[in-house]
């Protein structure tokens, strides 16, 4: 995997985090204007191409989406459930210091 690739595939995780977690909280405080929603959705969004492009990269490919369903499911529970793991298991900076090196 080149250095670019694995940047683009550890470094959207901690952005879409962020960002999903500042909609949330102004969502919940009820204080979020409609120019910051437009900017963190079409953030997320970027994020989550970027993501996809570095994916699109790997030596195995992820499985299809086999429709609208499959697909929330798999990317909330990729963004919420492994990633997060990913970095409490130290591997995220693993492949982040790896990525950087090469």
């Amino acid at each position: 995997m080149a250095a670019a690739n694995k940047l683009a595939s550890v470094s959207p995780g901690p952005m879409w985090h962020r960002i999903a977690s500042a909609v949330l909280l102004a969502a919940c405080l009820a204080t979020m204007h409609w120019v910051v929603a437009g900017v963190s959705v079409l953030t997320l969004a970027v994020a989550f191409l970027v993501q996809g492009m570095g994916h699109g990269r790997e030596v195995t490919p992820a499985i299809p989406f086999t429709g609208m369903t499959d697909a929330v499911t798999r990317i909330l529970a990729e963004q919420f459930i492994t990633f997060p793991r990913f970095v409490i298991t130290g591997a995220w900076s693993a492949a982040l210091r790896n990525a950087v090196r090469t």
